[in-house]
Protein backbone atom coordinates (compact mmCIF):
# COMPACT_ATOMS: atom_id res chain seq x y z
CA UNK A 1 0.00 0.00 0.00
CA UNK A 2 1.19 3.37 -0.76
CA UNK A 3 1.02 5.38 2.72
CA UNK A 4 2.08 8.38 1.48
CA UNK A 5 -1.42 8.44 -0.51
CA UNK A 6 -3.74 6.67 2.34
CA UNK A 7 -2.72 9.14 4.55
CA UNK A 8 -3.80 12.27 2.81
CA UNK A 9 -7.49 11.17 3.35
CA UNK A 10 -9.61 10.71 6.65
CA UNK A 11 -9.56 6.73 7.67
CA UNK A 12 -12.09 4.43 6.59
CA UNK A 13 -13.10 7.63 3.58
CA UNK A 14 -13.94 6.40 -0.22
CA UNK A 15 -10.44 7.88 -0.60
CA UNK A 16 -8.76 6.33 1.19
CA UNK A 17 -10.19 3.01 0.45
CA UNK A 18 -9.77 3.81 -3.22
CA UNK A 19 -5.77 4.19 -2.51
CA UNK A 20 -5.94 0.38 -0.86
CA UNK A 21 -7.93 -1.26 -3.86
CA UNK A 22 -4.74 0.98 -5.86
CA UNK A 23 -2.10 -0.76 -4.23
CA UNK A 24 -3.86 -4.00 -4.78
CA UNK A 25 -3.92 -3.10 -8.34
CA UNK A 26 -0.58 -1.95 -8.14
CA UNK A 27 0.77 -5.48 -6.71
CA UNK A 28 -1.16 -7.50 -8.26
CA UNK A 29 -0.74 -6.62 -11.98
CA UNK A 30 2.72 -6.50 -12.83
CA UNK A 31 3.42 -9.97 -11.45
CA UNK A 32 0.11 -11.43 -13.08
CA UNK A 33 -0.78 -12.86 -10.17
CA UNK A 34 -4.03 -14.88 -9.69
CA UNK A 35 -6.52 -14.20 -13.19
CA UNK A 36 -6.78 -10.87 -14.77
CA UNK A 37 -10.83 -10.97 -13.20
CA UNK A 38 -9.10 -10.02 -9.94
CA UNK A 39 -6.81 -7.14 -11.66
CA UNK A 40 -10.20 -5.83 -12.84
CA UNK A 41 -11.82 -6.17 -9.57
CA UNK A 42 -9.22 -3.83 -7.95
CA UNK A 43 -9.02 -1.29 -10.87
CA UNK A 44 -13.17 -1.04 -10.64
CA UNK A 45 -13.80 -0.81 -7.16
CA UNK A 46 -10.61 2.54 -7.25
CA UNK A 47 -12.25 3.97 -9.73
CA UNK A 48 -15.79 3.88 -8.08
CA UNK A 49 -14.30 4.85 -4.57
CA UNK A 50 -12.64 7.70 -6.51
CA UNK A 51 -15.64 9.09 -7.83
CA UNK A 52 -17.26 8.31 -4.77
CA UNK A 53 -15.18 10.45 -3.07
CA UNK A 54 -15.45 13.41 -4.77
CA UNK A 55 -19.46 13.21 -4.90
CA UNK A 56 -19.07 12.64 -0.96
CA UNK A 57 -17.54 15.76 -0.49
CA UNK A 58 -20.79 17.92 -0.63
CA UNK A 59 -23.15 15.49 0.90
CA UNK A 60 -23.51 12.06 1.46
CA UNK A 61 -22.67 9.51 -0.85
CA UNK A 62 -24.09 6.44 1.04
CA UNK A 63 -26.65 4.52 -1.49
CA UNK A 64 -24.06 5.05 -4.62
CA UNK A 65 -23.60 1.47 -5.18
CA UNK A 66 -25.07 1.21 -8.59
CA UNK A 67 -24.40 -2.15 -10.22
CA UNK A 68 -22.99 -1.95 -13.31
CA UNK A 69 -23.24 1.95 -13.23
CA UNK A 70 -20.04 3.64 -13.06
CA UNK A 71 -21.09 6.14 -16.17
CA UNK A 72 -23.68 7.74 -13.30
CA UNK A 73 -21.34 7.75 -11.03
CA UNK A 74 -18.89 9.46 -13.57
CA UNK A 75 -21.04 12.43 -14.34
CA UNK A 76 -22.33 13.09 -10.82
CA UNK A 77 -19.02 13.18 -10.01
CA UNK A 78 -18.24 15.72 -12.88
CA UNK A 79 -15.56 13.51 -14.82
CA UNK A 80 -15.36 14.15 -18.40
CA UNK A 81 -14.99 11.00 -20.13
CA UNK A 82 -13.73 10.79 -23.63
CA UNK A 83 -15.57 7.90 -25.94
CA UNK A 84 -13.09 5.49 -25.54
CA UNK A 85 -13.15 5.98 -21.62
CA UNK A 86 -17.09 5.92 -21.40
CA UNK A 87 -16.57 2.66 -23.46
CA UNK A 88 -13.98 1.02 -21.24
CA UNK A 89 -15.96 2.24 -17.84
CA UNK A 90 -19.10 0.52 -19.29
CA UNK A 91 -17.09 -2.61 -20.09
CA UNK A 92 -15.11 -2.58 -17.07
CA UNK A 93 -18.40 -2.22 -14.97
CA UNK A 94 -19.91 -5.20 -16.61
CA UNK A 95 -16.42 -7.37 -16.41
CA UNK A 96 -15.40 -6.76 -13.52
CA UNK A 97 -17.61 -9.00 -10.61
CA UNK A 98 -18.49 -12.74 -10.43
CA UNK A 99 -20.95 -11.54 -7.17
CA UNK A 100 -23.87 -10.00 -9.77
CA UNK A 101 -24.96 -12.66 -11.63
CA UNK A 102 -26.31 -11.88 -14.72
CA UNK A 103 -30.10 -10.74 -15.00
CA UNK A 104 -32.34 -12.82 -17.10
CA UNK A 105 -31.56 -12.24 -20.86
CA UNK A 106 -28.52 -10.62 -19.69
CA UNK A 107 -25.38 -11.47 -21.65
CA UNK A 108 -22.74 -12.73 -19.77
CA UNK A 109 -19.82 -10.42 -20.09
CA UNK A 110 -16.43 -12.63 -21.59
CA UNK A 111 -13.51 -13.32 -19.09
CA UNK A 112 -11.36 -10.51 -19.34
CA UNK A 113 -7.42 -10.28 -20.55
CA UNK A 114 -4.78 -9.07 -18.89
CA UNK A 115 -4.95 -6.13 -21.94
CA UNK A 116 -7.86 -5.31 -20.77
CA UNK A 117 -6.82 -5.14 -17.13
CA UNK A 118 -3.50 -2.63 -18.23
CA UNK A 119 -6.78 -0.12 -20.01
CA UNK A 120 -8.35 -0.53 -16.65
CA UNK A 121 -5.56 -0.04 -14.90
CA UNK A 122 -4.32 2.96 -16.74
CA UNK A 123 -7.61 4.47 -16.51
CA UNK A 124 -7.47 4.02 -13.00
CA UNK A 125 -4.08 5.73 -12.73
CA UNK A 126 -5.70 8.94 -14.48
CA UNK A 127 -8.65 8.72 -13.05
CA UNK A 128 -6.65 8.48 -9.14
CA UNK A 129 -4.81 11.99 -10.46
CA UNK A 130 -7.72 13.93 -11.72
CA UNK A 131 -9.32 13.25 -8.02
CA UNK A 132 -6.12 14.97 -6.46
CA UNK A 133 -6.45 17.75 -8.62
CA UNK A 134 -10.40 18.13 -8.26
CA UNK A 135 -10.14 17.44 -4.40
CA UNK A 136 -6.65 20.12 -4.16
CA UNK A 137 -3.98 16.89 -2.91
CA UNK A 138 -1.51 17.54 -5.56
CA UNK A 139 1.37 18.35 -3.57
CA UNK A 140 4.62 16.83 -3.56
CA UNK A 141 3.99 14.13 -1.74
CA UNK A 142 1.36 12.12 -3.39
CA UNK A 143 3.49 13.13 -6.83
CA UNK A 144 5.89 10.73 -5.14
CA UNK A 145 2.97 8.54 -3.73
CA UNK A 146 1.58 8.03 -7.26
CA UNK A 147 5.19 7.56 -9.01
CA UNK A 148 5.42 4.25 -6.42
CA UNK A 149 2.30 3.20 -7.93
CA UNK A 150 3.52 3.06 -11.49
CA UNK A 151 4.77 0.06 -12.73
Amino acid sequence: MCVAEVATFSPNSYGAKAAEDMANAAAVIPTRIGTPRGGIFWCEQAIEKYFKHIISRDGDAQGLTLRYKLLPLAKQAGYRCSDSERYLLAELARMYYERYPADEGEDVPEDPTWDDVDKAYALALKIQKWTYTVDGRSSGKIRRGLKELQF
